[in-house]
């Protein structure tokens, strides 16, 4: 019986706390724990957000968004020391891409894969300039319809089929009964791809290795150095023993014949409530992310009436909670060229309302 072995990231996301010596500890957690890769969020905060975005709550604290994102940048002169420390410890290093500037720095690294954040499923000229590099891509379904990942999927296949899905919920941290791990098995049929878990429950030892029984083929856990360090994605993160845990389970659970991972999944304590639902939809905790937390076409110049709208004055970036989300980036090409019909501030979602047509 040939063993099909589970692909696990580690992600450290933003926990190296703008430290570099932080952030190769976590690789040196990361190879400890025997996962397969680890990954960090490469991104520039005017590329995700406006700086009008103001504060949110976030983990029982309130947070400055886009100046704790400004802090919270990966310097790119990180980039190779980081990709070059990955080889010697003999760990794939992957990074979260984000905006189509930091695009060019893939082509830089002979990287395994790239990963795409839930919040990016709409941002399809992210997806075919991914996908025009020819790499394997790993992308996150939270706050997603069906139809959201069948944009995703067929913007990559217009180019190749070397893809994988994973199931996700944003809620941080998701709790026991979000988890609808059925999913795993929906995502599968209705798209014939691999697909995997990114979790975002406190859970090592059942939910990522119940995904791998389901027929995950890649899971990805936020992890840290320590629950107690300050940042926004350190309290919900497993700490290093427990990640060594999950990935000993996993290990574990890829092993067993397709028989015993049936057995396994009807083991597992309150098992119904994590296998839960197999319809993909909106969860309830994911309905005000939904509008907010993708992208959509903003102003980022003060425009007046008859102002042509260019790549100057707008970008395509999360609206968060303080600002009125826009278009659609798929429509970014439509509206391009054309004049605002009234005076627009810096700062807000340009809708149809707005455009003038002639």
């Amino acid at each position: 019986m040939s063993i099909k072995k589970t692909y696990i990231i580690a992600e450290a996301g933003s926990n190296h706390d703008g430290n570099y010596e932080q952030a190769l500890k976590l690789i040196d957690i990361a190879v400890e724990a025997g996962a397969d890769a680890v990954k960090f969020q490469i991104f520039k905060a005017s590329k995700l957000y406006h700086k009008k975005s103001g504060k949110i709550e976030f983990m029982g604290s309130e947070l400055e968004l886009y100046d704790f994102l400004k802090s919270m940048e990966v310097p790119l002169d990180w980039i190779p020391k980081l990709n070059e420390y990955c080889k010697e410890k003999n760990i794939d290093f992957l990074f979260s891409i984000f905006d189509l500037e930091l695009i060019n720095q893939i082509k830089k690294y002979d990287i395994k894969a790239i990963k795409i954040a839930s919040p990016e499923l709409n941002y399809v000229q992210l997806f075919e300039e991914c996908a025009k590099l020819n790499k394997k891509i790993i992308f996150s379904t939270g706050i997603s319809k069906l139809s959201d990942i069948e944009l995703a999927v067929e913007t990559i296949s217009k180019y190749h089929d070397d893809f994988v899905i994973l199931h996700c919920i944003t809620s941080y941290p998701a709790s026991i009964d979000q988890c609808n791990l059925n999913i795993i098995r929906t995502l599968k049929s209705a798209f014939n791809k691999e697909v995997g878990l990114s979790d975002h429950t406190m859970d090592y030892n059942y939910v990522p290795s119940l995904a791998v029984a389901l027929g995950a083929t890649v899971i990805e856990k936020h992890f840290t150095l320590s629950r107690t360090l300050n940042g926004a994605d350190h309290k919900f993160a497993l700490e290093p023993n427990e990640l060594k845990t999950m990935v000993s389970n996993i290990r574990k659970v890829e092993k067993m014949s397709e028989q015993e991972k049936e057995s396994y999944i009807i083991s597992v304590p309150n098992y119904r409530t994590i296998l839960g639902s197999s319809v993909k939809k909106i969860q309830k905790e994911e309905e005000i992310l939904y509008s907010c937390d993708r992208r959509s076409i903003i102003t980022v110049k003060d425009m007046k009436k008859g102002d042509i709208i260019c790549k100057d004055n707008i970008e395509v970036l999360r609206a968060e909670r303080n600002i009125k989300p826009g278009l659609e980036p798929k429509f970014l090409d439509v509206i391009i060229g054309k004049k605002v019909n009234k005076d627009l501030e810096d700062g807000i979602g340009i809708t149809w309302n707005d455009v003038l047509y002639e």
